[in-house]
């Protein structure tokens, strides 16, 4: 599952008993064409996670509000009790394979866009080929294809 997501909750930072480091995200993903009655489009709630050393890089350039473009795979439902009545509830999860910032963080915690991608470099103008047959003037006018 691809596309554009924005987090929803503080990042928390967990490690296994092995003391592998995992962050999970709460995220919201908008879907469809069709906006409600307030213009909003629908959304459905996902938790994502990031493991090892990686999660322990990210954490501190991933905060709530903020949009990301991720690729998410081993997508599955999982079960939960409610906080209410203990009602079992079901969440989708799946763990956060690509990762790019749509949104940067500036230092003062507002958010803009991320900046666009450095333009190629231009290469060095070449020299103009020699007027002495050096171009395509001597070539036959067949060309074999």
């Amino acid at each position: 599952m691809s596309g554009l997501f924005r987090i929803t909750r503080d990042v928390e930072l967990r490690h296994t008993t092995e003391g592998t480091p995992i962050i999970t995200l709460g995220m919201a993903y908008s879907y469809g064409s069709k906006r409600d009655d307030r213009g909003y489009l629908p959304t459905q709630f996902i938790d994502g996670a990031i493991w090892g050393e990686r999660a322990r890089a990210l954490r501190e350039h991933l905060v709530k509000g903020q949009r990301l473009f991720l690729t998410l795979t081993d997508v599955h439902t999982e079960s939960y009790p409610s906080r209410g009545d203990g009602a079992p509830k079901t969440k989708l999860v799946g763990r956060i394979d690509q990762l790019a910032f749509v949104d940067r963080v500036q230092s003062d915690g507002e958010q803009g866009r991320a900046p666009a991608p450095a333009p190629a470099p231009r290469q060095a103008a070449r020299p103009a080929p020699a007027a002495s047959g050096a171009g395509f003037d001597d070539m036959d006018s067949e060309i074999p294809f």
